[in-house]
């Protein structure tokens, strides 16, 4: 898989293929640490990902306990791309408002008014959440798989919910589940936090 050094490189691809596609599987984990997955509808400002959704969902719950989500557009089987993100609730109103606005003006089937769902964007169940990417993963079926991790961010998951269902895939030695969940960094995250519970 070739690593991508800047979102530069793949920004005008990525935003094409996933405005494209429109909607995307989103998966949580639940509080029973179980995978949760539905369909999402997100607009894309460069590396930042929008979606309006419902306060009450069951999803308010999971990320509240593990923040992050896992989306996955497929239009065509050898073509997905995968996004890594953090997704947190952006109760900002002038920003809330920006992105009212962008998806109401923004042509169909991205674009949509907001109204239709909610009625008025006041609606205590209208809610907005803000997804920053800690792995964009762009693949085909030829030349190989591309990916890019923001500088800012370590590609794995460091909430100790997702450390321990790696612990769990450790001490049922399936490291090599646990490898491709967490990458080698993440790996030496869980395992020493195994150890400091065998040790404790």
């Amino acid at each position: 898989m070739l690593k991508i050094d800047t979102f530069a490189e793949i920004e005008p691809e990525f935003i094409e293929r996933v405005h494209a596609v429109v909607w995307c599987n989103g998966a949580t984990v639940d509080t029973r640490g179980r995978p949760r997955t539905r369909v999402l509808h997100p607009i894309w400002e460069g590396t930042t990902g929008w979606v309006t959704t419902r306060r009450s969902s069951p999803k308010v719950k999971h990320l509240a306990a593990n923040p992050f989500l896992s989306l996955a557009y497929i239009a065509h089987p050898f073509k997905p791309i995968y996004v890594e993100c953090r997704a947190l609730w952006d109760g900002d109103f002038a920003t809330r408002q920006r992105i009212w606005d962008l998806l109401r003006r923004t042509p169909p089937p991205l674009g949509f008014d907001p109204a239709l769902t909610w009625g008025d964007i006041e609606d205590p169940e209208n809610g907005l959440l803000r997804l920053t990417p800690w792995r964009i993963e762009l693949n085909d079926f030829w030349p190989p798989p591309r990916h890019f991790c923001p500088a800012a961010t370590v590609c794995y998951p460091t909430s100790r919910v997702v450390l321990r269902a790696a612990v769990a895939l450790i001490r049922e030695e399936r490291l090599c589940h646990a490898l491709s969940f967490l990458g080698p960094r993440g790996l030496c995250a869980a395992s020493r936090m195994d150890v400091s519970r065998k040790v404790g």
